[in-house]
C-alpha cells in the first residue's frame, strides 16, 4: 500500500504543476488517494492488452469528456494535464522536491539567450538528439516552428494564442500578416531560433505551457480528426494514446520512444470520464479509481477529517463570464453591480470548503510581477478591484445599488 501511494503522488505531479499554467478548470486541487491497494477490477480489456497483468495500471478521474486533445486548441485544465502527459515542449516542469514547479530542459537539451541592440531578445535552442515521436520519427526544430506558427495563426482560432504575443511578428500576424512573419525559425533540424520583441521575464515558463507543445505537420494537416485515433495521434511525450472510448475513458500507455522511458511511472494511465461527483466518489470507493479531484460538497468535511482528502496549493481563478454583446451586460456598470453583489467569502467558506480564497482581481496571488522572483507578486503590485473583506460585503452591496 505504501509503495502504491508513493507512486501515485509522483505520477500525478504534473497535475499540480498544471495548476500554475492553466485556467478554466477546477479550483483548489482536491486529491483523494486509495485507502487500500486494489487491482482496479473495472479496467477495460484494452488495459490488459497494453500492459503486463502484474504491471502498475493507474485509473484516475479529472473530468468528463475533454473538449479536445489538440494542444493548440485545448483551454481546459483536464485537457492540459492529459496533453502534458503525452507531449513535451522545449522545456518542462518537474517537482523540485518540495512540491514546487521547476523549469528544466525538455525537448531542447539547452538554450542560450542574447539581448540585441534594438531591444529584441534572441533565444537559440539545441534540440535533444534522442527526442522522438511515438512512431519513432525524430523530433526536429522544424516541428516547433510549424507548431508555434500554427498557434499564432488566427485561422487556428486557439484560445491561448496570446501566450506567445511576446514573439516578434505576433501582433503583425493578428493584423493580417502571413504566419511566417513570426520570428520562430528552424536553422536546421537541431537548432531553433526564437526572437522576442522585448525581454519577457516569464518566457521560459511559456516553453512548457500546454499550447506551445509540438504537433507534426504531416499528421495534423488534412485530417481534422487526427486526435481521435491512436494511429494518428502521434505524440512526443512520456505517454501515448492507446484507446479513446468517448464519454467513457481515455487510455494511455508509456511511450517506448520517450528518451526517459526507464524512469516513467505507471505502465498505463486510464482517465475515466465522469462529471457527477457522486458517481466519481462511488468509483473511487469501489476501487475502480485510485485518484480523483472532486468529491460531493457534503462529503468534504468527513474526508478532510480522515486525512484521505489532501488539499494542495493551486494558482487559478474561478470567474463569471458576461456576454458583453448582450444589451444588458454591454453596460459596464451592470457588470460591476453583479461583481459587487457576489459574496465570495460565503462561497469559499460554505460551498467549496476546500481552502479557496476570495478573488479581488482576475490574476491570482502568487504570479510573478515584472521584477520576478523575490519581489512583490502581480496581485500585490496591481492592488484589488474591490474589497473582499467579509466586513465590507454590506458596503459592496450598497455600492452596487448605485451602479
Amino acid at each position: 500500500m505504501r509503495k502504491t501511494k508513493k507512486i501515485l503522488s509522483v505520477a500525478l505531479a504534473s497535475t499540480m504543476v498544471l495548476s500554475l499554467a492553466a485556467c478554466g478548470g477546477k479550483s483548489t486541487t482536491e486529491t483523494t488517494q486509495a485507502a487500500a491497494e486494489t487491482t482496479a477490477a473495472a479496467e477495460s480489456s484494452a488495459a490488459e492488452t497494453t500492459a503486463e497483468a502484474d504491471g502498475f495500471n493507474l485509473a484516475v478521474c479529472l473530468a468528463s469528456e475533454p473538449q479536445t486533445l489538440d494542444p493548440a486548441l485545448n483551454s481546459t485544465v483536464d485537457g492540459a494535464i492529459m496533453t502534458l502527459h503525452m507531449f513535451e515542449g522545449l522545456a518542462k516542469y518537474v517537482n523540485d522536491g518540495n512540491g514546487n514547479a521547476q523549469i528544466v530542459a525538455g525537448q531542447a537539451e539547452s538554450w542560450e539567450k542574447v539581448a540585441n541592440d534594438d531591444g529584441t531578445v534572441t533565444y537559440t535552442f539545441k534540440m535533444r538528439p534522442d527526442a522522438k515521436w511515438s512512431d519513432g520519427q525524430k523530433v526536429t526544430a522544424g516541428d516547433f516552428e510549424y507548431s508555434w506558427k500554427r498557434l499564432a495563426n488566427p485561422q487556428t482560432a486557439a484560445d491561448y494564442t496570446y501566450m506567445i504575443d511576446m514573439v516578434k511578428g505576433y501582433q503583425e500576424i493578428q493584423d493580417g500578416a502571413d504566419p511566417d512573419t513570426l520570428a520562430v525559425k528552424a536553422i536546421d533540424d537541431d537548432t531553433l531560433e526564437i526572437t522576442l520583441s522585448y525581454d519577457c521575464p516569464y518566457f521560459e515558463d511559456i516553453l512548457a505551457f500546454p499550447a506551445t507543445l509540438p504537433v507534426r505537420q504531416d499528421v495534423v494537416e488534412g485530417n481534422e480528426e487526427w486526435t481521435y485515433d491512436p494511429s494518428t495521434y502521434i505524440t512526443n511525450g512520456a505517454y501515448k494514446l492507446a484507446e479513446w472510448s468517448h464519454n467513457a475513458y481515455i487510455l494511455t500507455e508509456k511511450n517506448p520512444e520517450y528518451y526517459d522511458y526507464a524512469n516513467l511511472g505507471p505502465d498505463t494511465i486510464k482517465y475515466t470520464l465522469l462529471d457527477d461527483a457522486n458517481a466519481i466518489l462511488a468509483a473511487y470507493k469501489s476501487g475502480e479509481l485510485q485518484f480523483i479531484e472532486e468529491v460531493p460538497t457534503d462529503e468534504v468535511p468527513n474526508y478532510l477529517a480522515s486525512g484521505e482528502l489532501q488539499i494542495s496549493d493551486y494558482i487559478g481563478t474561478y470567474y463569471v463570464c458576461f456576454n458583453t454583446e448582450d444589451e444588458v451586460f454591454s453596460n459596464p456598470l451592470v457588470r460591476k453591480a453583479f461583481s459587487l453583489a457576489i459574496d465570495r467569502n460565503y462561497i469559499v467558506e460554505q460551498v467549496t470548503q476546500t481552502g479557496e480564497v476570495p478573488a479581488s482581481g482576475f490574476v491570482p496571488a502568487g504570479i510573478y510581477d515584472a521584477e520576478g522572483a523575490g519581489h512583490d507578486d502581480f496581485r500585490t503590485v496591481g492592488g484589488d478591484y474591490y474589497s473582499v473583506a467579509a466586513e465590507d460585503y454590506e458596503a459592496n452591496c450598497e455600492e452596487q445599488k448605485l451602479c
